[in-house]
């Protein structure tokens, strides 16, 4: 037990400080080329870790994976390079924190879900929270990050269809084979976004920060946090989990800050801190 909490300690640690390092990347990286990156050595490493008993394949699997590597993998790490390219780390972070929410709904639409007061309540703070975050900017900074927010938050609904759709999957085939075949199916959708990214990439302009920040990308963000969070999954309680990822947000507001990439002002702490009481509400009802 012991074990598994500092195993998600250590994830949202990490994750956390994943929207600073993608900021830095995409100032250098074209974030087609980053997503692809992190995507075909996600795949690689995973599969050689893979025991070679599970790696065969049903046609039942492919037809549920596929899906799920197109909307939670490739979408999902494509929207997240090309958001933070074009919007802050804060804005980023909160909207990420809407997972939960958007899980809820669409959860309630498809499953047929029970909300409750609770949840409705909290859904409509955490929304309320994103947008004083997201429109209280000045119009020149709501103009600059628009786009990356939408970018980021499309990124954010298909990773809810994951969610959603992934239960049957992870809960049949087991975490570790789903994930590693979703990133493995992920390969061929993300073979034209490698191309794009390596023609559209200036080298020249390309530091060790940028390298940097692709490194943490792929090794600490991928690597080590979803075989930590799988591992965390597997001992700890949803509920337990989720106590440890709603703090992520915060986390990340305050690693950007400290990395003078982003900047504390008022109706930022109150729309986070608006959100972050909607996702608690949310996450209480399960």
């Amino acid at each position: 037990m012991g074990r598994a909490y500092l195993a998600i300690g250590v994830v949202t640690l990490l994750w956390a400080g994943n929207f600073t390092a993608g900021k830095i990347g995409m100032e250098q990286l074209d974030p087609y080329f980053v997503a692809s990156i992190r995507i075909f050595g996600t795949a690689a490493v995973f599969y050689a870790l893979l025991p070679r008993a599970q790696r065969r394949l049903e046609r039942s699997d492919w037809k549920a994976i596929l899906p799920l590597s197109v909307t939670g993998i490739a979408m999902n790490h494509v929207c997240f390079a090309a958001g933070i390219q074009l919007t802050l780390p804060s804005h980023s972070a909160v909207i990420h924190a809407l997972i939960p929410v958007c899980v809820g709904v669409v959860a309630w639409i498809v499953l047929k879900e029970k909300l409750g007061v609770l949840g409705l309540l909290g859904m409509g703070l955490a929304v309320a929270g994103a947008l004083v975050v997201v429109l209280s900017v000045s119009r020149e900074e709501k103009e600059a990050t628009l786009w990356g927010d939408v970018l980021t938050l499309v990124g954010i609904v298909a990773f809810t269809f994951y969610t959603v759709y992934g239960r049957k999957a992870l809960g049949r085939m087991g975490s570790f084979r789903a994930v590693t075949f979703g990133f493995v199916f992920a390969v061929p959708v993300m073979i034209p976004c490698l191309v794009a990214g390596l023609l559209r990439q200036d080298w020249a302009k390309v530091t060790w920060q940028g390298w940097t920040a692709l490194a943490y990308m792929f090794v600490f963000a991928n690597l080590v946090c979803y075989r930590l969070h799988i591992f965390a999954l597997e001992h700890l309680r949803a509920g337990q989990v989720a106590a440890f990822t709603t703090l992520q947000p915060a986390l990340g507001i305050g690693i950007a800050v400290l990395a003078g990439k982003d900047r504390v002002t008022g109706s930022l702490v109150a729309g986070a801190a608006l959100a972050l009481l909607g996702v608690v509400f949310v996450q209480s009802r399960r």
